[in-house]
C-alpha cells in the first residue's frame, strides 16, 4: 500500500503525518513493512511503517524547490517502491 498526504504547501509536513501513518496502519492486508508518501505540494518526504513492531521511519525531507534538484532523486525512490 502506498499512502500519499498533500496539504497546503505553506504547512509543514509534519501536519500530514498522522493522517498517512492512520491510512497505512489500517491497512491488514498483509504485515510487511508499508510505504507512504507525505507532501505538502512542495516538499516531499517518505514515510516506512512496520506494523508489527508499531514504529515507523522517516526519509528526509526533499524539496522541489532545492538548487540541487531533488526531483531525480524523489523520482528514483517512487520507481523503486512501485
Amino acid at each position: 500500500m502506498a499512502s500519499v498526504e498533500a496539504k497546503n504547501s505553506q504547512l509543514s509536513l509534519s501536519v500530514g503525518l498522522p493522517q498517512t501513518l492512520a491510512y497505512m496502519a489500517s491497512d491488514k492486508q498483509t504485515n510487511q513493512p508499508k510505504y507512504g508518501l507525505v507532501t505538502n505540494g512542495t516538499d516531499l518526504q517518505f514515510v516506512k511503517l512496520d506494523t508489527e513492531v508499531g514504529l515507523y521511519a522517516l526519509s528526509r525531507a526533499y524539496s522541489l524547490n532545492n538548487p540541487g534538484n531533488d526531483l531525480y532523486e524523489v523520482v528514483s525512490v517512487l520507481r523503486t517502491i512501485s
